[in-house]
């Protein structure tokens, strides 16, 4: 491959297939997210909480640019608001398995945004990133592979109507035909490297943000681990690690913001892509389980799919495992029995899967291959088999103990070795033979379970004509038309000046679409973080009504600073009957045990209330909401507040080499009616135990 082609593949080109493994991941991350506000989606998100409506869209409007959008404004209770959270998981869900994906891919964003847009006070950085790369992938075909779409049209571009169409693994004429197609079709164009450049922008941001001293020395996820409201449950077991080891671990996390933007545009594909595939892998997974920062490490893990290179997917399609490959002989006589060979086709990237008919056990005398016959000169059975990814199928002895009786009730598979699998048993072998196989079968291979399996299988022989007849599949062993066997399709050269003209607008479109998207990006990104002057974009107002309406390109400033000291909200209510309350955990209120663990949500808001400016105008509704009983604490009967008090419980952390957590003081935020418990009556500070 020449060099200008390596160029063009790297900057110019993400695979179909990388596309679709990061709409899936995407779509995960985007399911744990929603599950994660579901939890708060009373307290965030209703009228009965902490924000209400009217009185978000009161402080929005007091911006100077108040740019906000949100379809959950319309959803007022917290029935509203679960009706709605269930309509985005159903949106999320068909986004995630590739159905409409284009359409449901733009859904998924809207409703990304409404999410963020409803309460801006829960924004962060991972929110962003999300966002910005849901846009820039927008523009890229990420239905084209592992998704219902890709599945239809392949069912519909290929009618196999027997063993010797499924087992042709040749490239369709539909796909030479699309990698040839003009700009609209294209699978090169400036929209593929502008996603690179999104990722690139993003990474870059947070290198210059993460500029301190504990950057500089290390220490900086040693301090980061000890901050109670970043660290995950595991997180807290990691900070015991040896400091030395904290100390690498913070300087490659520090090193991989510029080390992978690099690899990603190095036109070394079979070196620098995989590179750059674990360094963001390693980027994501650490912030994702060690931190609870939300979208921002597990956006991560899904964009390292992106930089998976086409010569590493054709790499791994072509490793050919002997002890996977499997013959499936199926009912040629079912209509159901075929389309799930034609999809187990389909599932089968490595071509570890040979099908036979059970109407080709014997080989008609003219296609007999050079097998001696038997002695009474009827036709040897004989067995088809594949021995590598790409070699054509070949014939074996058929296994003594398959006969026409059997082939004839059961799905049989045959393994390399001659081994005969039949009902369960042979389903859970063909799923092994997928790719992930050996995580999927796993349920069919437990141990004592071969009995139950075959029970539940032996229930569908009987039926497989009438669920056939009922889902309109006919029968299979039809052979295919002359023109069906032959599958013409039009050479690139026969479409019509039309659709050449029709393909070259919206592939233009898609173009300047990722230019500007783009630019709106940099020049939002270049504002809100330190960006090299000679880089800096200029925003005009049309790239900041972009960036603002989207919600996408802000500060990404995760672990920008490491504090040696923290604090966290403690609320001490008293109820009509004496009792001390705390409404944010249902439990007496405990200023000592540094034990802020509500969420990232709550640890998000809690910063904002009383951190910055923003907090003076946010108190009012905050109190509302915590004299209706807050998230944990439901004021029933004749056990209302009398009244509260809020309080930061300042904390000082250990440096390096050091364990424990020490409180240091109390700031007194505000007094609501009566009050909770008088001052006298609050423990001594004392240090905190060693953990």
């Amino acid at each position: 491959m020449s060099l200008s082609d390596r160029l063009r593949s790297t900057l110019l080109r993400i695979d179909a297939r990388s596309l679709g493994l990061f709409r899936i991941a995407m779509g995960a991350v985007l399911l744990g997210d929603l599950f994660q506000r579901w939890t708060d989606r009373r307290a965030f998100y209703s009228n009965d909480g902490v924000l209400p409506n009217h009185a978000h869209l009161y402080h929005v409007l007091k911006q100077a640019t108040p740019r906000v959008w949100s379809a959950l404004h319309a959803f007022s209770t917290p029935g509203e608001n679960s009706f709605a959270m269930v309509l985005i998981l159903i949106a999320y869900v068909i986004f995630l398995i590739g159905y409409k994906t284009r359409v449901f891919h733009l859904i998924s964003l809207a409703l990304l945004v409404s999410l963020a847009a409803r309460n801006v006070y829960l924004e962060t950085p991972g929110t962003y990133v999300a966002i910005t790369l849901l846009v820039a992938t927008a523009l890229l075909p990420c239905g084209s592979r592992f998704s219902i779409d890709s599945l239809l049209a392949s069912l519909r571009a290929r009618d196999e109507k027997d063993a010797e169409a499924l087992n042709d693994r040749a490239p369709t004429p539909e796909a030479i035909l699309s990698a040839e197609r003009g700009p609209g079709w294209s699978p090169t164009s400036l929209a593929a490297l502008a996603v690179l450049l999104h990722l690139t922008i993003v990474l870059v941001a947070t290198w210059s943000q993460q500029s301190g001293p504990t950057w500089q020395d290390g220490s900086a996820l040693h301090y980061a681990l000890w901050v109670e409201r970043w660290v995950s449950d595991l997180g807290t077991h990691v900070r015991s690690a040896p400091p030395a080891l904290l100390a690498i671990w913070t300087r490659v996390l520090h090193g991989i913001p510029l080390l992978a933007p690099l690899c990603l545009f190095v036109p070394l594909p079979r070196i620098a892509r995989p590179l750059a595939f674990a360094a963001l892998l390693f980027y994501g997974l650490t912030y994702g389980l060690l931190f609870s920062f939300g979208l921002w490490g597990w956006t991560f893990v899904a964009a390292a799919f992106l930089a998976i290179s086409t010569e590493s997917w054709e790499a791994w399609q072509s490793r050919f495992a002997k002890g996977r490959a499997l013959t499936v002989i199926y009912d040629a006589d079912c209509g159901i029995c075929l389309w799930l060979t034609r999809l187990l086709k389909r599932l089968d990237l490595r071509s570890h899967l040979t099908f036979q008919g059970n109407d080709a056990l014997t080989i008609p005398p003219g296609q007999r291959p050079p097998y001696r016959s038997p002695p009474d000169g009827e036709a040897p059975r004989l067995l088809y088999r594949r021995t590598a990814a790409t070699s054509p199928v070949e014939t074996a002895p058929l296994p003594a103990e398959i006969t026409d009786d059997l082939v004839t009730g059961t799905v049989v598979a045959v393994d390399g070795k001659g081994r005969v699998f039949t009902e369960g048993r042979a389903v859970a072998a063909i799923v092994r033979s997928l790719p992930l196989g050996f995580l999927l079968s796993l349920p069919l291979r437990i141990p004592g379970t071969t009995g139950l399996w075959d029970a539940l299988y032996r229930k569908i022989p009987p039926r497989r004509f009438a669920i056939s007849e009922a889902l309109g599949l006919g029968a299979c062993g039809v052979p295919p038309r002359a023109a069906d066997a032959l599958h013409e399709e039009p050479k690139p050269g026969e479409v019509s000046p039309s659709t050449r003209l029709r393909r070259l607008f919206t592939g233009g479109l898609r173009e300047v679409f990722a230019v500007l998207l783009l630019l709106a990006a940099a020049a939002q990104t270049g504002k809100q973080n330190p960006w090299p002057t000679a880089v800096s974009v200029p925003q005009p107002r049309a790239f900041a009504a972009i960036s603002g309406w989207l919600r996408m390109g802000d500060r990404y400033d995760v672990l920008a600073k490491t504090p040696a000291e923290d604090g966290f909200l403690v609320i001490d209510a008293l109820t009509r009957a004496g009792r001390s309350i705390d409404p944010l955990t249902g439990r007496e209120p405990d200023m000592e045990s540094v034990r802020f663990r509500m969420g990232l949500f709550w640890s998000t808001y809690s910063q904002v209330l009383f951190e910055k400016k923003e907090g003076v105008d946010l108190e009012k509704p905050f109190r509302e909401y915590l004299a209706r009983g807050g998230p944990s604490w439901q004021t029933l009967g004749d056990n209302p507040f009398l009244g509260f008090d809020a309080y930061w419980v300042r904390y000082k952390l250990p440096g390096p080499g050091e364990r424990g957590l020490t409180v240091i003081g109390r700031d007194k935020l505000f007094t609501h009616q009566r009050g909770g418990r008088q001052s006298e009556a609050l423990p001594t500070l004392t240090p905190l135990n060693v953990r």
